[in-house]
C-alpha cells in the first residue's frame, strides 16, 4: 500500500490541511484512503480529518491505517522523527514549509523518500521572491519544488461560535447558525457613512457593536452579516432581537467593551484550526493550479528506492 507522510518545518504550516486536500482528491478518484497522525497528541487532528473527509478511514495510529493509499500527518520540525515514521511505513515524504524556512537540511535527510517541498501561506507580494530566488535555489540544490499555496483569509477564518467562545460570550438567539465562517470583523462605532453602506462593504462579516446602540445594530441587520457581538453585557432590545430573529442572525453578548473585545480577537488566529468544510473547499479551489499533484501521484506509484 503506497504511503505518504506530510512533514513540516515547524508547527502551523499546513500539514492537516494538505493531508485533507490530498485525501479528498484521491477519494474523488475512487480510491480508498486511510488517514492518521504521527503526533503523540493527535485527537484534534483526527477529529478534523473525520469532519473534513468523512469517507476516509481515519485510524488512531499510523500503523493501523488502511486503504489503497495511506496519508499520515507527520511531526513539526522533527526531521529525525519524521524519517523514523516514514521508514516504519515505507512512506514517501512531502515537506510543508513557508518561504523563509530552511528546507535543504530536511530534504537531504529524507533522501530517496523525499518527494518535494510545498510552500504554504505565500504572501501575494512575495511571489517575485519565490520565483526569482527561492525556486532557483532549490533547483540548484536538486530539491524538487511541488508548488506554492497562496495566503488566503478563508483558510485561517473562525466561526461565529469560535469568536463567541473566545470572547466568553453567550448567545441570545440563532446559535444554530453560528458555525458559519467569518472572514471579516466590522466595528460598529461612530460611522460617518450610511450604516447599511458600511456594513455591506465586506462579505462573510461579523459586527462588534455596543449593546446600547440599537440604531447601529439595526443598520447592521439590514445587511447580510454572519453574526453580531453586543458588548458591555447589554442584551438586545426587543425590536433588535425580532429583526435578528427574522434574518436568522446569531447574536452573542459579551461583558467586555467594544475596544477590549476587538483587541482580544487579535489572538484568535493563533488558535484557528483547519477543521471546517468551507476551508477545505477553498483550499481545493486555490491549490488546483498551484501544486504539482502529478508529481505526487507519480511518486506514490513508484517503490521507495532508498
Amino acid at each position: 500500500m503506497p504511503a505518504l507522510l506530510i512533514a513540516s518545518t515547524k508547527p502551523r504550516v499546513g500539514k492537516t490541511a494538505f493531508a485533507a486536500l490530498l485525501a479528498s482528491r484521491l477519494l474523488e478518484q475512487g480510491k480508498k484512503v486511510g488517514l492518521a497522525s504521527g503526533a503523540a497528541d493527535s485527537s484534534a487532528d483526527l477529529e478534523a480529518f473525520k469532519t473534513l473527509v468523512g469517507d476516509a478511514a481515519v485510524a488512531d495510529s499510523p500503523s493501523n491505517v488502511e486503504g489503497d493509499v495511506s496519508i499520515v500527518e507527520g511531526l513539526s520540525g522533527d526531521t529525525a522523527g519524521n524519517l523514523r515514521i516514514a521508514e516504519e511505513l515505507d512512506a514517501r515524504i512531502v515537506l510543508m514549509a513557508e518561504l523563509d524556512d530552511e528546507v535543504a537540511g530536511p530534504a537531504k535527510e529524507f533522501r530517496d523518500r523525499f518527494v518535494g517541498v510545498v510552500i504554504n501561506n505565500l504572501p501575494r507580494y512575495r511571489r517575485h521572491t519565490l520565483e526569482t530566488e527561492f525556486v532557483p535555489a532549490l533547483e540548484s540544490a536538486g530539491i524538487p519544488f511541488l508548488g506554492a499555496i497562496p495566503d488566503d483569509r478563508r483558510l485561517v477564518a473562525s466561526t461565529v461560535r469560535q469568536i463567541s467562545e473566545h470572547l466568553d460570550g453567550a448567545f441570545s438567539g440563532w446559535e444554530e447558525h453560528s458555525d458559519e465562517l467569518v472572514d471579516y470583523v466590522l466595528i460598529g462605532g461612530n460611522i460617518l457613512d450610511w450604516g447599511v453602506h458600511y456594513f455591506s462593504a465586506r462579505e462573510n462579516a461579523i459586527v462588534i457593536v455596543r449593546g446600547d446602540r440599537p440604531d447601529i445594530q439595526m443598520a447592521a441587520l439590514a445587511t447580510p452579516i454572519k453574526g453580531m457581538v453586543l458588548t458591555e453585557g447589554v442584551q438586545p432590545l426587543e425590536y433588535v432581537h425580532y429583526e435578528a430573529d427574522q434574518e436568522e442572525v446569531p447574536v452573542t453578548v459579551v461583558a467586555a467593551g467594544t475596544h477590549d473585545a476587538t483587541a482580544a480577537l487579535e489572538s484568535l488566529q493563533e488558535t484557528a484550526r483547519f477543521d471546517h468544510p468551507g476551508k477545505l473547499a477553498r483550499l481545493v479551489e486555490i491549490a488546483g493550479d498551484a501544486v504539482d499533484f502529478d508529481a505526487i501521484d507519480e511518486a506514490l506509484s513508484q517503490p521507495v528506492t532508498g
